[in-house]
């Protein structure tokens, strides 16, 4: 199942909430400002990142300003503990499931997220689609 974490008001959060309705995904909703998560959380989160903190970090966030921090001197346990007590240094939404991690709504990126047999149908449809134009086309 996919997790969306996601805050009130956000534009992105609601259309990658949107996207995972209209494919179908099952997913479960977290207002992350409501219910933060916990330290495991976001290190279950920071294994699934490519780049580390540059991927999942607000830094344009009122939080992360507020700080005003030297982010370079934190441990890693300490910046876990750091983005538990302050949700809103997280970028949203944030989409994971077991094996994928997606920062920001993309349609393209969040594709990751259509089942392996889906996304095969799919490609079939597409391909049974475009046979069909070319055919009348030509």
């Amino acid at each position: 199942m996919v997790t969306l974490l996601t805050a009130p008001g956000c534009a992105s959060c609601q259309k990658a909430k949107k996207w995972l309705q209209d494919h179908r995904i099952p997913f479960q909703e977290r207002n992350i400002l409501a219910h933060p998560l916990s330290v495991h959380e976001v290190k279950e989160i920071f294994r699934k990142t490519e780049k580390g903190t540059d991927d999942i970090v607000a830094t344009r966030s009122k939080d992360f300003q507020a700080l005003n921090m030297d982010w370079n001197t934190l441990t890693m346990q300490e910046l876990f503990r750091l983005m538990s007590q302050h949700p809103g240094l997280l970028r949203k939404p944030l989409l994971y499931d077991h094996n994928h991690l997606q920062v920001g709504y993309s349609k393209e990126d969040m594709r990751q997220f259509i089942p392996k047999s889906t996304r095969s149908s799919y490609l079939k449809e597409a391909k049974t689609r475009l046979l069909a134009k070319e055919a009348f086309d030509g």
